[in-house]
């Protein structure tokens, strides 16, 4: 018996919007909107995709690349996976979202308490 097959995105350093190739996402576009994410939720979806995961890495790397991470928001800033999420919820019908945290900026109680309160959003925004 064959199972299913998953696919997943990773939305994490160089696998953001601004890496597909659009014409509108250079370097100088406002990476800020969350429609930009939106849009690639709907993207994704669209595609057979079944669910997003959006990684949470609070490192600016080294001196060396800061100005690249800064001013062209190459893996950094970034925005806060849980407060992303919900943007993402509104966006698509069938895509999973999956926000993670890092363990060194959450308590693992602070963590299953935003985690919950994401789950009951997602939960509300699907009907």
């Amino acid at each position: 018996m064959s199972r299913p097959q998953h696919f997943g995105w990773f939305l994490a350093r160089g696998f953001g919007p601004q890496g597909w190739g659009y014409p509108s996402l250079d370097w100088d576009y406002d990476w800020t909107r969350p429609d930009v994410y939106q849009d690639a939720a709907r993207t994704l979806e669209q595609a057979g995709f079944d669910l997003v995961i959006i990684e949470d890495a609070p490192s600016l790397g080294s001196p060396s690349t800061i100005d690249l991470r800064v001013r062209h928001a190459f893996g950094g800033p970034k925005h806060d996976p849980l407060l992303l999420a919900p943007y993402l919820f509104q966006a698509t019908q069938h895509l999973g979202v999956v926000p993670t945290v890092n363990p060194a900026a959450y308590l693992p109680y602070t963590a299953a308490r935003q985690f919950a309160a994401l789950q009951h959003s997602a939960d509300i925004a699907s009907g």
